[in-house]
């Protein structure tokens, strides 16, 4: 399978996703919140695998090895075919009777040497253990100065390869952004399609397959495996594990080293299987990636079309309503001060706050910016309490009540989902005279229209946090009462199956980095 297949494939899996999307916001009509059903719903194979071993059931949430592995395998016949398997492999079961058994790791318990804990099904052999150096050829790349003088627009000259040209998703580099004349390839490396390339950054340092025939400044390392050790894509997975990266940091403590370097990736030792377990390794992995990007492709999708919803479906400056209303309201927005319409308090700390801190469930929940949800927006818990006693020198807010980080760099406004006390980092806004729905006022506050208004307000000053006279300074434009609520139902629906994706996305990530630990010795 060529990079650019692969690529190809995933590109027209996300221009058929927006289509989709496009569609199904349109339909919705902006009604109720139904238009939040916008997303591309797909079901990814359950991770829990990674626990449960061979003996887990497959389903949504706990589908068996196995049932990656199978959409793996399919995905290294076809590429195109392989994206559509990981968006529609709904519980498992559909990727592993479209693709039959495949790789799967079984768990091996007590296995000394050099095997790692868990093993492709039908390989005991030990791993071998070699300098990698020993097995492969290391060539650092090279750059022709100065630069300027043999980049070329010329659809003939050479492809340069630079950190750019990376793909965000995947590891195939299929083109370049810029080209140099054939005069230069006496001053650089050439590399061709199948050859490895890693950035010489230790803070970058993930490795590259070529699709393509280019040429590598010195910014690059060239890593050719000449004797045919090892299976192109089990290498590109390898030499990106954490053994392998710990390996670098040890090799380079203590010196003036800031970058990798021939001799520091050769002087690396490496355990690697015969080269029929590292094929069925490196499918599997592949497959995997393959599954990760498409996930991360609609939750960024879905990020995008929130950013196009919030920029439509509110009034731009100089514009009395937005350009997206919603299904059956067209009276224009009204506009007035922030601070005339909303209670807007700051927070308090009693100190030393030390002192306050208590571990008696019957304390006041003391919220800090730690407690704030990584998904959504409420707030329901908190990891400290305080007693009774501080409750002079604090805030109280209950549920319902709104807080907003004082920090312009952080800034995303909560709903308090308990009762509780803020400290001065925090905000209170409290809609006293029912101006607004709840959860419309939160999306208000977030969006780019404010965050504007907060730096412009700021510009110039010595102010570098948010408080209460800048806030309530702001112009807010609302409609009615009925249609915030239905503005705020369709962003809160969106908002949920945004976290969803992501939490689908963070959960694919960790049983990666589970079948990393365990899948290499």
């Amino acid at each position: 399978m060529s990079g650019k297949a692969e690529d190809a494939g995933a590109e027209n899996m996300q221009s058929e996703n927006m289509r989709q999307d496009d569609m199904r916001a349109e339909n919705a009509g902006l009604e109720s919140g139904a238009a939040a059903k916008l997303t591309c719903g797909v079901s990814v194979a359950g991770v829990t695998a990674a626990c449960g071993g061979s003996n887990a059931k497959p389903g949504a949430e706990n589908a068996r090895a196995e049932s990656n592995a199978g959409a793996k395998n399919m995905a290294a016949k076809n590429a195109a075919a392989a994206n559509a398997a990981a968006a529609n492999a709904g519980a498992g079961e559909d990727a592993e009777s479209a693709a039959g058994p495949a790789a799967r790791p079984d768990s091996v318990s007590g296995v000394s040497g050099r095997s790692p804990r868990l093993r492709v099904h039908g390989f005991t052999q030990p791993w071998q253990t070699r300098k990698f150096g020993d097995t492969v050829t290391i060539e650092r790349g090279g750059s022709p100065r100065p630069i300027d003088k043999f980049i070329t627009d010329d659809e003939n000259g050479l492809n340069w390869i630079k950190i750019g040209d990376a793909p965000e998703f995947g590891n195939y580099i299929t083109h370049t952004s810029e080209k140099i004349i054939p005069e230069g390839l006496s001053k650089t490396r050439q590399v061709h399609p199948g050859d490895l390339i890693l950035s010489n950054s230790m803070s970058f340092g993930k490795p590259y397959i070529m699709g393509i025939n280019g040429c590598i400044h010195d910014g690059w390392l060239l890593i050719r495996d000449e004797e045919e050790n090892y299976d192109l894509k089990f290498l590109c997975v390898l030499l990106g594990t954490e053994s392998m990266l710990n390996q670098y940091k040890a090799m380079a403590a203590g010196s003036t080293v800031n970058n990798l370097n021939k001799q520091l990736v050769g002087g690396t030792v490496v355990s690697y299987p015969s080269v029929g377990e590292q094929r069925q390794i490196g499918m599997f992995f592949s497959g995997l990636d393959r599954i990760i990007s498409v996930q991360e492709r609609k939750t960024e999708l879905l990020r995008q079309a929130k950013k196009y919803f919030l920029q439509n479906m509110f009034p731009r400056r100089g514009e009395s309503a937005p350009r997206l209303r919603v299904h059956g309201f067209t009276q224009p927005w009204q506009t007035r001060k922030f601070g005339d319409t909303v209670t807007i308090e700051r927070g308090g700390s009693p100190r030393p706050i030390d002192k306050f801190i208590t571990d008696d469930e019957n304390g006041l929940n003391w919220i800090k910016i730690g407690d704030a949800p990584e998904f959504g927006n409420y707030i329901t818990h908190t990891s400290e309490k305080i007693i009774p006693e501080g409750l002079s020198k604090t805030r109280q807010v209950h549920p319902g009540d709104l807080i907003l980080s004082n920090s312009m760099s952080f800034g995303k406004p909560y709903i308090m989902g308990i009762n509780g006390c803020i400290h001065d980092g925090w905000l209170l806004i409290r809609d006293e005279e029912e101006n607004y729905d709840l959860k419309f006022l939160c999306v208000l506050l977030g969006t780019e229209s404010m965050l504007n208004q907060y730096k412009a307000m700021a510009a110039g000053s010595t102010v570098n946090n948010l408080n209460k006279q800048l806030v309530g300074g702001t112009v807010v434009s609302y409609p009615s009462v009925g249609e915030q609520r239905q503005i705020g139902m369709f962003f809160s629906g969106l908002d949920r199956i945004i976290s969803v994706q992501e939490r689908k996305t963070e959960a694919l990530r960790q049983a990666k980095k589970y079948y990393l630990q365990n899948m290499f010795a």
